[in-house]
């Protein structure tokens, strides 16, 4: 009987030839071989599906780290606005006419800080086209080339895919920032998880978390003026759930300012994920930096990406999703029922304006108040990223390698000349 070769002219896509001779090991190679091709062809075809999302997709970290407020046409329109001041030489600072006018009216200060605020809008622009180009690839040439039938369906399907982030932030928020301050506030009358009918103003916990600083909430008539919107009594950006221990400086604004345990948790609930936050403990003083705490029994670690890193955020708060976690965390204490601009006084726009506003628009050679939003960021990141060292392992990786090659390479050349 001829013996059967062991070499074969197989397709990488062919299933192994029937066993016959004996040859059950070499059936079984072909058949390994085979079946570990098919396994490739399958994650090949996994990655090339993650690598490639729907336009939809792409659009879900507009509203997170891009703008909540404006939509992605809005930006573009905004941008190329601000590019046009720029070169006719007509843009001037946000600031210039930002100090109060004694002799001005109600309704001429409402028109200039109307005023103002389009130019802040128009001014950040450029840095949100900057990020939607981080974000989702290619955008810049999507911008230059296409045409505008064609790229006002591509704006509506990214918006799309933002309003459906939003609102998933939303509804799962809903459930954790109630559980959050029912056992760390032990208000009288329970936050229910599942509705928005015991929230604002009416419940006493949530209306004081979202009374401004400069307002005691523990006066029965100021409570009682604030809940009937008086005149002086409004709600603003200044709401104690934004502040360390929920109490400010109405003489120091920016003392405690988005130190908020309660903030930090509604944070990482969006970008690390539900359990990160879970697993930070709310402080005493919310001034210092309080360690999650560890699980030493704690399941292995999920390798699915969070929001942050589909993000590409490179382990970095940013202003702008400190913003948004903030509008999210408001809107939850709130008892408005849908999405909405403002809700019993208080203007959620203007709100996350006046936070991104607080990092970002710092005048020129103002450097103190550049400092104190650089210190508060790298706050922010030791709360968010405190265990990211992966620059640093990296770093010591490459290093001993490095070491390692050059020994060697040095050993060589010390033997070929001797």
């Amino acid at each position: 009987m001829a013996s059967r070769s062991t070499t074969s002219s197989l397709p990488a896509s062919s299933p192994p030839p029937p066993s016959s001779d004996g040859a059950d090991a070499v059936d079984a190679r072909y058949k390994r071989l085979y079946e570990g091709k098919l396994r490739e062809d399958e994650e090949r075809a996994g990655k090339r599906s993650r690598n490639n999302p729907t336009t939809q997709n792409l659009g879900r970290g507009i509203n997170r780290v891009v703008d909540l407020f404006q939509d992605v046409e809005d930006i573009v329109r905004l941008a190329d606005e601000h590019a046009s001041r720029v070169d006719e030489g007509i843009v001037s600072s946000d600031e210039e006419s930002a100090d109060e006018d004694e002799e001005e009216t109600e309704e001429e200060r409402a028109a200039r800080m109307e005023r103002l605020q389009e130019r802040r809008v128009r001014k950040r622009a450029p840095e949100s086209i900057k990020i939607l180009s981080r974000i989702i690839p290619k955008f810049q040439d999507k911008l230059d080339n296409a045409e505008s039938e064609e790229l006002s369906k591509w704006f509506k399907e990214l918006q799309n895919g933002a309003g459906r982030a939003r609102s998933d932030d939303t509804h799962r928020l809903m459930s954790c920032v109630a559980e959050w301050v029912n056992s760390s506030l032990t208000p009288a009358q329970l936050i229910r998880s599942s509705d928005r009918e015991n929230r604002g103003l009416q419940h006493d916990v949530c209306g004081m978390l979202l009374s401004p600083v400069d307002l005691d909430w523990d006066d029965a008539t100021t409570r009682t003026n604030i809940r009937n919107f008086a005149e002086g009594y409004e709600l603003s950006a200044t709401a104690r759930a934004l502040y360390a221990n929920y109490k400010g400086d109405p003489t120091n604004l920016e003392k405690g300012f988005l130190k908020s345990g309660l903030l930090v948790k509604t944070y990482k609930c969006i970008f690390t994920s539900p359990s990160s936050a879970n697993s930070f403990e709310l402080s005493q003083d919310d001034n210092t930096s309080p360690a999650p705490q560890q699980n030493s029994n704690q399941k292995k670690r999920s390798s699915r990406k969070h929001v942050a890193a589909l993000l590409h955020m490179d382990h970095a708060v940013s202003s702008r999703s400190i913003a948004y976690a903030a509008i999210q965390l408001l809107f939850a204490l709130s008892s408005a029922h849908n999405w909405t601009i403002s809700h019993q006084g208080l203007n959620f726009a203007q709100t996350y304006s006046y936070i991104v506003h607080f990092f970002e628009g710092a005048r020129e050679g103002d450097l103190e108040t550049k400092k104190t939003a650089d210190d508060l960021l790298k706050w922010w990141n030791n709360q968010i990223f405190p265990d990211h060292r992966a620059s640093a392992v990296t770093s010591g990786a490459s290093r001993s390698f490095d070491a390692l090659a050059k020994q060697r390479a040095a050993r060589r050349r010390k033997n070929q000349q001797s």
